[in-house]
């Protein structure tokens, strides 16, 4: 059962995260900074939510800044996370064409061959600028 959770603290700061609790997926938009981050588990069946969520707030975002930078980092995702990473990939591709700067940043585990290797076959669809991290 998922306590999922839409908080916007201080105004102000534009600060969004939308988690579902312990060892799942944590989404966190900082607007003032012009970035995004998601991390963590990708695997409950509420991460529609989360995504649907994040590709709207990026949407709103590029109406009134120029950029944006998306970090990256999984503990583990399933089969529909891969879709919703493909649907975010087309939006901000989208907004690259339309001169809007945008840059993600993919981060695994340098023990972790198979989200290495994700990171380099998301790559290939990115028109944007597109890093990966080993940590």
């Amino acid at each position: 059962m998922s306590n999922f959770q839409n908080q916007t603290s201080h105004e102000n700061n534009h600060f969004d995260v939308y988690h579902s609790g312990q060892r799942t997926l944590a989404v966190n938009f900082e607007r003032n900074f012009n970035r995004a981050s998601i991390s963590g588990h990708s695997i409950s069946e509420d991460i529609h939510n989360q995504y649907n969520t994040l590709i709207n707030d990026t949407i709103a975002h590029f109406a009134i800044s120029e950029d944006l930078v998306i970090h990256m980092q999984y503990a583990i995702f399933n089969a529909t996370t891969v879709k919703y990473i493909f649907n975010l990939i087309k939006t901000l591709n989208k907004y690259h064409k339309a001169g809007k700067e945008v840059k993600m940043v993919w981060y695994a585990k340098s023990n972790d061959l198979d989200m290495i290797e994700t990171g380099f076959d998301f790559q290939e669809f990115c028109l944007f600028e597109y890093s990966i991290k080993i940590l």
